[in-house]
């Protein structure tokens, strides 16, 4: 028998392998309403999004508190999301990311206790006006930086490898 038949029985009854981390891609709210449930109805044991290019606003924080969220009429229960990740656009024909876009997932996380980690900008660096309105100026991946309202934000989930790896180097150390 093969031995993977066990191991994908034992995931698909509920039971994800702790080393495994299921994300999806979401660029906007169609997206997210789209994708959001598929993932968080999958067994695992970290869920993460990878919002890049980041396209449009987007409300995460029903699913990311792990609160019922209502989507096409179809109630569920989400559990939670582990991680967010945003980011704007790079390369040739890159679409500017809004700095309130970033700022509000950057909030959603926060309230729902959610990892955050602002990857970058992508082409088009921000330059808030004095008008209330983002402007941009096309300057390339590295020149428009990571900084979000002047903060890096590089939060990353802790998993319980992480914590049983920490555990085992402490151990390690106190045996020397």
């Amino acid at each position: 028998e093969n031995p993977l038949v066990p191991w994908l029985a034992t995931w698909i009854a509920g039971n994800a392998p702790a080393d495994i981390w299921l994300g999806a891609t979401i660029v906007n709210q169609a997206e997210a309403d789209r994708d959001i449930p598929k993932l968080l109805r999958t067994p695992a044991k970290t869920r993460f999004l990878s919002m890049e290019p980041l396209l449009g606003h987007v409300d995460v924080f029903s699913s990311a508190t792990g609160e019922l969220l209502h989507t096409s009429g179809n109630d569920y229960e989400p559990g939670a999301l582990d991680w967010i990740i945003v980011g704007g656009e790079s390369g040739a024909g890159a679409r500017s990311m809004h700095p309130a876009w970033a700022r509000s997932l950057r909030d959603q996380c926060a309230s729902a206790g959610v990892p955050f980690l602002f990857k970058q900008w992508g082409h088009w660096q921000v330059v808030d006006g004095s008008t209330g309105k983002a402007a941009f100026h096309a300057v390339g991946k590295k020149a428009s930086g990571r900084l979000l309202d002047g903060v890096v934000h590089d939060a990353f989930p802790v998993t319980s490898l992480d914590v049983g790896a920490a555990c085992g180097r402490a151990l390690a150390r106190g045996a020397k």
